[in-house]
């Protein structure tokens, strides 16, 4: 039992051990609701198939490629000069992916191969996508605005016409349509024989649009961090478009590296090309001058004499010559880059200019350009970054323009230098003719200008060469493929969920129902709750009966009622004539019926026994049995009758009488504790072998704790499913306060099947219902489900 605590309250029961549900409970709580889980899994894999067969399946199509660093050019230079594509910008792979991934660059790819059209064919089943083998092709003729979608829906009748939307007239092949200001055609596919019948929805989209959509289901990562290989992979409902959309990605790619690469090249064949215009009319006016010269003045050779001071003249003419080249070559590369036109062009670099700051700066001038061109696609042209682009420009060509400066001094002063010795040499043979030192200074400009020209010539065919062997930076690796199994919906995924939830949510089901549920339900429930001894336990009665212990009976709720008389030999075996006293804690847990089959199952032992309907206010007990009310307590307490005219003989059986409880008085509660009260329990002491009791409910009224001064024993009555647990820890309480005597509990109306098993797990079936009172009120009520679909939310453990 349990013991007082220090400050006098009782301990409560839900404290102990006890509390606590054991793995066997909770087990069994869980395999009672088979049904259940049987039910949501059946349920669970229907959606399973209903979804993996009517949902529209995604495949995955991939490819690989490299995109190689390359870090110089192919071409040297001859050793006058460094080449302009000597030093590359390192190519950024992550960079690359965001640009392979940016509608600029995808909706080149869109257009090429016609994506805007979008065509759908509605089948019994499920609708799919139709790509390459179409029923019909519907050709744009005007859209009257791109940046919207237009759709079509038609159904093909024959080869000759089409039924547009919701129209029942049949419209001819070839004729335009008007939708939405756009003008459409549509026209039969004549080569495939089964065309009629099919519904087809066509859809036009932008290619911004299309565009975002790809980008959206691209994916794309590198083997490694270090590792210049890309893997393309693409999510799509049609595994021919994925795979024509790939590899025109891969394709349009290295078109544009190639073009990109050879924008350099075409710049500088562009400017030799027309610098060598100029000089070949620079040479024809030359060379035009000198015969005229030679014509003219009649010119002769000089005397051998002369040779040593010509050969000196020579050698600083040859060191002016080269000179004037590099000043020649200055100038014009000066004057192309002060020209305005060309503040954002590239600039040449393949002169001859043996300077390498120069060359450096020119290189890094080059680049800046080619990023500005880059971050334009992009960006506004007022972009903070564009802007700073242009100014960086800016400040390498103004630095190029002093460089250009302080070499061309450097020129200068060398050939002022190489002026001087040969006007000093042409001082000592002054006496040359003057004829002599014009045509030497008609052909040193001719020869000159040869150089220059002869110069350009080579570096057009370097660079012709250059563009020709341009090649792109990427190389594919692997075609595009699709893989033959769809990647969405996933089947053993898709199964494997629908298990997951067919188990999880009757798990969450039967947790709720718990949580929510505040009723006895199982034997547990009471054991948690109080320390009452428990003395039987009866199942549901099927029949319409109170009486069903009778003699011969061989029920099982019969042998119930023997079972609880067994455990109340004890008290049988008395002495003197012992009273059971039988009550509840509120209305309709079955204690009349409890009491009546009990006092006859004690009455077909041989034992003479009484039952007395004490519950004053709402007497059952002669109503259950079919006897007519006649005299009973009330008229014995006032002294209308004596004790001998109370006893009635319940019909057809044997050693069994009842004593009802006589009209309702006034006052219940006072009438128990007349002396009259007492006296008939002497009575009943001396002529009968067993009394039985049936008093009022200790939940509603004090009746019961009155009689109780006249009982040996005690039993409280609980009902399952219908008792309340703050009910049981009201009858602890009183049984811990020792209010009645032998106090001992019976559980009423037990299932041990289904979800509410009394005893958690399944076993033989039984039950019974005697139509008590639900809830607190004090009257009877029928709690039996007979409809066709709370039995099956029973069966499945939802009731």
């Amino acid at each position: 039992m349990k013991q007082n605590s220090s400050d006098g309250q009782l301990a409560n029961p839900v404290e102990n051990e006890r509390s606590f549900l054991t793995f066997k409970e909770v087990l069994f709580k869980y395999i009672t609701n088979l049904p259940l889980f049987f039910f949501s899994l059946g349920v669970a894999m229907l959606i399973a198939w209903s979804y993996l067969r009517w949902a529209t399946s995604v495949y995955s199509v991939s490819s690989t490629m490299i995109i190689k660093q390359e870090t110089s050019s192919n071409l040297k230079g001859d050793g006058k000069f460094n080449n302009i594509f000597e030093d590359f910008e390192k190519i950024n792979i992550e960079d690359e992916k965001e640009f392979l991934k940016s509608k600029l660059f995808l909706i080149n790819v869109v257009e090429a191969l016609s994506l805007n059209n979008h065509y759908i064919e509605h089948g019994k089943v499920r609708s799919s996508e139709v790509y390459r083998a179409l029923p019909a092709i519907v050709q744009p003729v005007s859209i009257f605005d791109s940046s919207i979608s237009y759709s079509i829906d038609f159904q093909i009748v024959d080869e000759k016409g089409y039924l547009l939307g919701r129209e029942n007239k049949i419209r001819p092949f070839s004729v335009p349509i008007q939708k939405a200001g756009a003008v459409f055609m549509i026209k039969p596919n004549l080569t495939d024989p089964n065309i009629k019948g099919r519904k087809i929805t066509y859809r036009w989209h932008p290619s911004a649009s299309v565009a975002g959509q790809i980008s959206g289901n691209l994916n794309m990562n590198q083997t490694s961090r270090t590792s210049s290989v890309l893997n393309l992979s693409l999510q799509t409902f049609n595994i021919d478009k994925g795979v024509d959309i790939l590899n025109k990605i891969m394709q349009e790619y290295e078109n544009y590296n190639v073009k990109d690469k050879s924008r350099i090249s075409n710049n500088s064949l562009d400017f030799i090309n027309d610098r060598l215009i100029k000089l070949e009319n620079e040479l024809s006016k030359i060379e035009a001058d000198l015969q005229n010269f030679i014509q003219t003045n009649q010119f002769l050779d000089f005397e051998k004499q002369s040779d040593l001071y010509l050969d000196k003249m020579s050698k600083y003419d040859e060191d002016m010559r080269k000179q004037e080249v590099q000043l020649k070559i200055l100038l014009l590369l000066e004057e192309y880059i002060k020209e305005k036109g060309n503040a954002f062009s590239l600039t040449p670099t393949n002169l001859g200019i043996e300077d390498p700051t120069l060359n450096y700066l020119i290189t890094s001038y080059n680049q800046l350009i080619l990023k500005r061109e880059r971050e334009i696609q992009f960006n506004q042209v007022r972009n903070p970054i564009i802007k700073e682009i242009e100014n960086s420009i800016e400040k390498i060509r103004l630095s190029i323009l002093e460089n250009l400066q302080n070499i061309k001094s450097s020129f200068v002063l060398n050939k002022n230098e190489s002026e001087r010795l040969r006007n000093t040499a042409k001082n000592e043979v002054f006496e040359l003719p003057e004829k002599e030192s014009k045509i030497r200074e008609i052909r040193r400009q001719q020869a000159i200008k040869n150089e220059l020209y002869t110069f350009l010539l080579q570096k057009r065919e370097e660079v012709g060469i250059q563009l020709a062997s341009t090649l792109s930076n990427s190389k594919v690796f692997a075609q595009a493929e699709g893989g033959g199994d769809p990647v969405l919906p996933k089947r053993g995924n898709t199964y494997m969920l629908a298990l997951f939830f067919g188990v999880v949510i009757p798990v969450i089901i039967i947790f709720i129902r718990d949580m929510m549920n505040d009723k006895v339900t199982t034997k547990s429930d009471i054991i948690r709750n109080t320390n009452i001894p428990i003395i039987g336990e009866l199942g549901h009665n099927d029949k319409n009966e109170t009486l069903v212990v009778i003699k011969n009976s061989r029920s099982v709720l019969a042998e119930q009622f023997r079972i609880v008389r067994s455990g109340l030999h004890s008290f049988l075996k008395q002495d003197r004539t012992p009273v059971i006293l039988i009550t509840s804690s509120f209305s309709g847990e079955g204690k009349s019926f409890a009491a009546t089959n009990l006092a006859s199952s004690i009455a077909l032992t041989g034992k003479k026994t009484v039952l007395l309907e004490f519950d004053l206010r709402k007497p059952k007990v002669l109503s259950g049995l079919g006897i007519q009310r006649t005299l009973g307590i009330t008229h014995f307490v006032i002294g209308k009758v004596g004790f001998n005219e109370l006893p009635i003989k319940v019909p057809e059986t044997e050693n069994f009488y009842v004593i009802g409880c006589g009209p309702t008085p006034p006052n219940p509660s006072e009438l128990l504790l007349d002396p009259k009260i007492r006296e008939l329990f002497e009575h009943l002491r001396d002529q009968f072998d067993v009394v039985i009791v049936d008093t009022a409910p200790v939940g509603l009224v004090s009746d019961s704790f009155t009689l109780a001064g006249y009982a040996d024993a005690t039993l409280l009555v609980v009902r399952q499913r219908y008792t309340y647990k703050k009910q049981i820890q009201l009858l602890d309480e009183i049984y811990q306060q020792k209010s009645f005597p032998a106090t001992h509990m019976i559980v009423n109306d037990i299932t041990v099947e289904g979800y509410n098993s009394y005893y958690g797990y399944g076993g033989y079936g039984y039950g019974y219902g005697y139509g008590y009172g639900y809830g607190y009120g004090y009257y009877d009520v029928d709690i039996r489900e007979k409809t066709w679909y709370k039995q099956f939310l029973r069966l499945i453990g939802l009731k």
